[in-house]
């Protein structure tokens, strides 16, 4: 059986999502953002990304340093000069990407981790696995032009707004994210450099969302290689055409889906705040996998929700009340 670590080679065949065993998918869809098969509303945020006649006024500095984070725009006219690189003291990020005639080729991500939304920065332990903030990143800019990648990083941003946690958001958080975009803007037209700080400047974002993080750090691994490696797997699969429907997928994702998810990082006292993280995680993966999810819509949220209520997840004292309360966010 083709596991997720392997090439894809064979259209015909059912790519595995990196699982042992074979459940039944679902149907349905979505409706958040990217590309062809968006939102009205969406499409007109991302008509201000693509007018030829952006304005070319200059981006005067700003710095903002507030519980470990940093952004720097300089005036620019001719010479872009992008967000800078993470200042947190714990742990620094490095992103590198090869473009080949405007096409971005390969994404390098080191495997070191921006700030949390905890005090100080720090990791914690995550509801939504780490790693797929990375494919965020990655997914949203791989087989793009430079433009395409800096609309598609801008409109991943912009849906941030709608995550639960956001609502939450200190200010240091949403200047981070007005400054980002601005700045974003301005890059007219982006550079690799560009591209890569605007990646580095999305992944911290999002790492700094809350309900992200907790500092309880005793409920073990994700599932990480595996489960991300299964989404990975899919998604470049979709990507590259390789994979058109359903049937072309060997097992279920929405098993991947949720494995990336740790029930036990955080465990609110109310259905309401369940339905916030549960559905945070669910937003998070359309953003970490677009074409999966958004673009070709072999999957949608309504798949996710499907297979949480059909397994009763999470189990306890709420019940059904975490299922309204989903329904009503989503």
């Amino acid at each position: 059986m083709q596991t997720y670590h392997n090439p894809i080679e064979n259209k015909q065949q059912p790519i595995s999502v990196g699982l042992s065993s074979v459940q039944t998918a679902h149907s349905g869809k979505s409706g958040h953002y990217l590309q062809d098969k968006r939102t009205a509303s969406v499409t007109q945020k991302k008509d201000k990304y693509l007018v030829d006649n952006r304005p070319n006024a200059v981006i005067q500095k700003k710095e903002i340093q507030e519980n470990n984070v940093q952004i720097v725009t300089k005036n620019s006219t001719n010479e872009q000069k992008p967000i800078s690189a993470s200042t947190d003291p714990i742990q620094k990020q490095t992103i590198s990407i090869k473009v080949e005639s405007n096409v971005i080729t390969n994404v390098k991500i080191s495997k070191s981790r921006p700030g949390t939304n905890l005090p100080g920065g720090h990791q914690g332990e995550h509801t939504t696995a780490f790693t797929t903030f990375n494919h965020m990143a990655i997914n949203n800019v791989k087989g793009k032009t430079l433009e395409q990648a800096r609309d598609n990083l801008v409109l991943t941003l912009e849906s941030m707004k709608d995550f639960p946690g956001y609502e939450y958001a200190p200010k240091y958080l949403t200047t981070a994210m007005k400054n980002t975009l601005d700045a974003a803007e301005n890059m007219d037209p982006p550079t690799r450099s560009d591209i890569e700080n605007l990646m580095t400047w999305t992944i911290q974002i999002r790492n700094s969302i809350p309900l992200t993080a907790n500092s309880k750090k005793t409920t073990g691994g994700h599932g990480e290689s595996m489960h991300g490696g299964g989404m990975q797997t899919i998604e470049q699969a979709v990507r590259t055409k390789k994979i058109t429907k359903k049937s072309d997928v060997k097992g279920d994702l929405m098993v991947n889906v949720w494995g990336l998810y740790d029930f036990n990082a955080l465990i609110p006292d109310s259905a309401e705040k369940w339905a916030k993280l549960l559905v945070q995680h669910m937003l998070s993966m359309v953003a970490s996998y677009p074409h999966i999810f958004e673009i070709e819509n072999i999957y949608s949220i309504d798949d996710m929700k499907k297979y949480l209520f059909a397994h009763n997840i999470p189990k306890g004292k709420f019940g059904d009340e975490i299922k309204d309360e989903i329904n009503k966010l989503i």
